[in-house]
């Protein structure tokens, strides 16, 4: 079998390596594959695998997160101090009255006793709206937050289900929000209303709440999830063998 990543990446010949509901994907992140580096290890850019949604860092080279190899295969590595990547042009598409997105992640290493951003949309120009999900938040459990633009309407979704090692699926349907992930699931009925977003951000929320560990594959959809399809995102993404 080829190494996790080398297989990933030769989905394009292999459409039994394709990520499930393939159409409904409009970005796609697989460590080890689409990789520019700045001084080796900082990654300056991660390339959309999907469409053309590249996640860069165009600042110092501290705030750059770092490709690697370990136990897993290929990472990508954020330090929990300073590190993100942007990926700005998909802001657009979930800006608006309740647009749906759904998250996917493997995510091995996590720092799991500090408060820990792994990705956000939010608006430059505010600290309202935003989309985060904490892995985890003060308490140690996964948190997941939509707050409107004035900040006044929003939900969290907040539960002991978050082990060091995730694939993580955080999904909203424009009406409920719902995230699983190896243990458990937690949901709720959404009423928050129109967030205007101009970044998406892997690794932080505004510059705070920096992600510590390491990220694998990031997949990021144009819809919400149910239950079942949930479990089968969550069974592609066990091909890290976590």
């Amino acid at each position: 079998m080829p190494a996790r990543g080398t297989a990933r990446g030769i989905w394009a010949q292999n459409p039994a390596l394709y990520p499930p509901f393939f159409s409904d994907l409009v970005a796609w992140y697989i460590a080890g594959i689409g990789i520019t580096l700045g001084a080796p290890p900082d990654i300056v850019m991660w390339s959309d695998q999907r469409g053309t949604n590249p996640a860069t860092q165009s600042g110092a080279a501290n705030l750059c997160p770092h490709a690697g190899t370990g136990a897993y295969g290929p990472y990508v590595r954020f330090d929990g101090t300073d590190d993100f990547l942007d990926v700005d042009s998909l802001a657009a598409q979930f800006s608006g009255s309740d647009k749906p997105v759904t998250v996917g992640v493997a995510a091995s290493d996590l720092d799991i006793a500090a408060v820990r951003c792994v990705w956000s949309l939010w608006n430059s120009g505010d600290t309202n709206p935003k989309h985060r999900t904490y892995m985890p938040n003060v308490t140690g459990a996964l948190f997941s937050q939509r707050t409107d633009d004035t900040g006044a309407n929003g939900s969290a979704l907040n539960a002991a289900i978050l082990s060091s090692n995730e694939y993580l699926v955080d999904s909203f349907d424009g009406t409920t929000r719902a995230a699983y992930t190896r243990t458990g699931s937690v949901s709720d009925t959404e009423n928050v209303g129109t967030c205007t977003f101009n970044k998406f951000s892997l690794g932080k929320i505004l510059s705070v709440n920096y992600f510590k560990g390491d990220l694998h594959e990031v997949l990021v959809y144009g819809r919400g999830f149910s239950a079942t399809e949930a479990a089968q995102l969550q069974a592609y993404l066990a091909y890290w063998g976590f």
